[in-house]
């Protein structure tokens, strides 16, 4: 049975474009690569830096200004809140899911929106009973002949050249890249690859990226990137690591998500780090954190600079562009109120974000927060 949803949408959130680029805003059309798009600079002062910073994702230094949400939009236990816009401005979401997810769950649910604000329950889209046809999809094996389930993680939802993909991982088993066999959201979903793995077993929570000359690569943990087939059967290339610009530190990350912003590319990427001795989050009751940083390049496999922390707290999230233009990134925080996390606890939520003067991304302001006329 479909249950509807109703959302309340941190609106004191919403996005306003407070500047115009030389160019105007437009959202993608049916044919268009969902993660390509114009973004309004805001007149706002840049980004402060961000002192700190290495491989194990420890910072210090001032933190960009934010406004955690104070209501998830479904109530449902979910990490890794994954949005896409259908060809029919219908919004899908997707993401890790079940009570028990850590160690297993049945597969991928899914929920859609007109507006974002009223939610629609479509079901499960992709079971391991049903849908699982490889064998490693099935658990691992155990010296008993029996089998150990094992959690499907971070599905990404893509419109990809007029079809419905899912990326995904089955914990520490591999990795799957998923078709409709209807060319609609809500499946049945077959693996692309029935036969094996997408990449060797390793890498985990992949996603897909489209270019607008309709190349599309493969990204997954940790920061590797390969171009598809055109067909979209298999990788074209082997797994290869992004570079960076000189002076742009090496980190461990999770999550990645690629988009192109004004003609540059930008790596989104979730990492964990302690704030109990800095005087950033830490000066927020934040002691600890998973939050989205970004860095970006004139090519997707590089050299990336300009690492930044974007978005404090939000965890694994994908961006999206919504009917109007406006850009949106999910939240997916899995950071408890007592660890100075927020109100709910791995539920999803979003949040509108703008680009600065200097190519940063940061939350954007309310909707009400304009200069007032004098």
């Amino acid at each position: 049975m479909k249950r509807l949803l109703p959302i309340t949408i941190l609106m004191a959130s919403s996005l306003a474009l407070l500047a115009q680029t030389n160019q105007p805003v437009q959202p993608p059309g049916p044919e268009q690569s969902r993660s390509v798009g114009r973004i309004a600079v805001s007149e706002r002062p840049p980004l402060p830096a961000v002192t700190g910073g290495d491989a194990d994702g420890w910072v210090g230094g001032e933190v960009p200004p934010f406004a955690p949400p104070s209501a998830p939009f479904v109530d449902v236990q979910m990490r890794d809140p994954s949005i896409c816009r259908g060809p029919d401005n219908s919004y899908y979401l997707i993401g890790t899911t079940g009570p028990n997810m850590w160690r297993e769950n049945k597969g991928i649910e899914m929920w859609k929106s007109p507006d974002l604000k009223k939610w629609e329950y479509v079901g499960y889209v992709w079971t391991f009973k049903k849908d699982a046809k490889a064998d490693w999809q099935k658990g691992k094996p155990n010296p008993d002949g029996t089998r150990t389930p094992k959690p499907l993680w971070a599905p990404e939802l893509h419109y990809i050249k007029g079809q419905w993909y899912i990326a995904a991982c089955v914990e520490h088993l591999g990795t799957l890249v998923l078709k409709s066999a209807t060319g609609r959201p809500e499946g049945p979903y077959t693996d692309i690859k029935p036969d094996g793995h997408i990449v060797p077993p390793g890498p985990h929570d992949a996603s897909l990226f489209e270019d607008d000359d309709g190349q599309v690569y493969f990204l997954c943990f940790p920061n590797q990137i390969a171009k598809m087939k055109l067909d979209m059967s298999d990788l074209a290339e082997p797994l290869r690591s992004i570079t960076l610009a000189p002076g742009t530190k090496r980190y461990c990350c999770e999550g990645p998500y690629m988009a192109k912003l004004n003609g540059r590319y930008y790596l989104f990427t979730a990492q964990g780090a302690n704030h109990s001795n800095d005087g950033g989050l830490a000066g927020l009751g934040v002691k600890s954190s998973y939050d989205v940083w970004v860095m970006s390049a004139p090519t997707p496999y590089g050299p990336f600079e300009k690492r930044h922390l974007a978005f404090p707290r939000a965890g694994h999230i994908v961006v999206f562009q919504d009917h109007t233009g406006r850009w949106w990134s999910t939240w997916g925080t899995n950071i408890k109120s007592s660890a100075g996390g927020l109100p709910f606890f791995e539920k999803p939520a979003i949040i509108p974000f703008e680009m600065d003067s200097e190519g940063k991304l940061r939350q954007a302001p309310p909707l009400d927060d304009k200069p007032k006329s004098t």
